[in-house]
């Protein structure tokens, strides 16, 4: 039966060579699905008979991450060298990819600098697998890393892939957000600094989800956020861009928006034009025992130091002449009885959630500026899937007014009653919001401008 297994893959690659596309052999490194469960099938012999290889063992299960295997123990990597050799041996195949963003958590806490240098070392020792593998196949055998999204996070967690490409082991970097959530403001620029001098190409990873605040439900990009994240990236300097978890058309894109994606999110060249979203999301990828980079929710109130909102989201290239473009903000009450909506204590801070809309007139006394210019009230966000989390209220925005790379958006509320910041985006193009000329006075219909696709 195994047998027979191990020739699937073998024809998919074969099939997929035919089509001219380079078939890709991935190794998650860290896998902690049902980490929970110590008892399930999903793990592999080694995590399950050897609890003191986990990275957190001394206490009670809190989260996955507890359960991360330790590759500071001799036998942990050389285990994963083993399987890397197997599976090498038995498919022929174009690149490797060591998956450590799915999950990261892969050396004791407090042990990640110590253990920067036996991560070295093992990615060199797979390097000279691929080097042996290929020269048998007759063609080269890339290397490539799938490392968290901030090059200070990746290195923190042990992970120095500027030393991989300085020292020639790896062709491709993949910096990627972990399952649920695509970065739309990786530090590009950062890795690209850290790359020059080399042949090593940067991959910039989206994941087929997004998340603007934690514990909210899980929603996956609309075909307009993945452009957006897709130009905001590759205008900063991405090589390529990487679609992770986007296994399927039933994955989460219909009606043709799958097969979009696959042709359009490429290069600037086939984005251009078409409508986009640029959304604030939450990174879900910091080393254990720093701070959680969460931006919402955030309390709107007149009341204290710089009252002001500010959210600085990257757009990539500016808009074009006569493009349509809003701002997007998802707001509720605050300060409302925990009866109300569900909370939820995490980090040291309480997030109040799934609470209703503010009201158009509570939304409407809002004065929200985007890069310094005065945005106009524009009435509830239109329909879009998801609907929640995300806008409930959009302001349009004067022509002209953002620029290539990033805008900043402020926010101050001038009313006595606080209000919640749940979502922020800037829309160009179809979900840009424009107010009728006889809305001015009262908020009715709205119409979308749409341009020709």
């Amino acid at each position: 039966m195994a047998a027979r297994a191990s020739l699937i893959p073998a024809r998919w690659f074969a099939r997929t060579r035919e089509y001219g596309v380079k078939p890709w052999l991935s190794i998650r490194m860290n896998d902690l699905h049902v980490a929970e469960d110590p008892t399930s099938s999903m793990h592999d012999a080694l995590w399950r008979e050897n609890s003191s290889y986990w990275r957190v063992g001394y206490r009670e299960f809190e989260s996955e991450r507890d359960r991360g295997i330790d590759y500071g123990h001799v036998a942990v990597r050389q285990h994963y060298l083993d399987y890397i050799r197997e599976m090498l041996g038995r498919y022929d195949v174009d690149a490797l990819e060591l998956d450590w963003s799915r999950q990261p958590w892969a050396l004791r806490p407090g042990c990640e600098t110590e253990a920067v240098e036996l991560l070295n070392a093992f990615t060199a020792d797979v390097r000279r697998m691929t080097e042996s593998r290929g020269r048998s196949l007759g063609h080269r055998i890339e290397l490539c890393v799938r490392v968290p999204s901030f090059p200070e996070t990746a290195l923190r967690m042990g992970f120095d892939a500027g030393a991989w490409a300085r020292a020639g082991i790896v062709e491709r970097i993949i910096p990627t957000p972990c399952f649920g959530n695509t970065d739309f403001d990786m530090p590009i620029e950062i890795w690209k600094q850290m790359l020059h001098g080399t042949n090593v190409r940067l991959a910039a990873g989206l994941e087929c989800m997004m998340l603007g605040v934690p514990f909210t439900p899980l929603q996956f990009l609309t075909l307009e956020a993945a452009r957006g994240a897709a130009s905001t990236l590759l205008d900063r300097g991405a090589d390529e861009i990487y679609l992770y978890n986007f296994m399927d058309r039933d994955t989460s894109l219909g009606d043709g928006t799958f097969d979009r994606i696959i042709r359009e999110l490429g290069s600037l060249q086939t984005l251009a034009g078409k409508p986009r979203r640029h959304v604030l999301t939450t990174p879900n990828i910091w080393p254990q025992g720093g701070a959680p980079p969460f931006t919402l929710p955030y309390r709107l109130t007149h009341y204290g130091f710089r009252p002001s909102a500010e959210f600085r989201i990257p757009i990539g290239p500016a808009p074009r002449s006569g493009e349509p473009v809003s701002v997007g903000l998802g707001l509720s009450p605050a300060d409302r009885p925990e009866s109300e909506g569900r909370v939820v204590q995490a980090h040291g801070r309480k997030f109040h959630l799934d609470l209703p809309p503010a009201t158009n007139e509570a939304a409407k006394q809002l004065v929200v500026r985007a890069s310094g210019e005065i945005c106009s009230f524009a009435g509830p966000a239109p329909d879009q899937t998801p609907k929640r989390p995300g806008p409930t209220h959009s302001w349009r925005v004067p022509e002209g007014a953002l620029h290539r790379g990033d805008a900043l958006i402020e926010v101050f509320n001038p009313a006595e009653e606080p209000l919640s910041t749940m979502w922020v985006e800037i829309s160009i193009g179809k979900y840009a919001v424009v107010p009728r000329p006889d809305d001015q006075r009262r908020d009715r219909r709205l119409l979308w401008a749409a341009p020709h696709l």
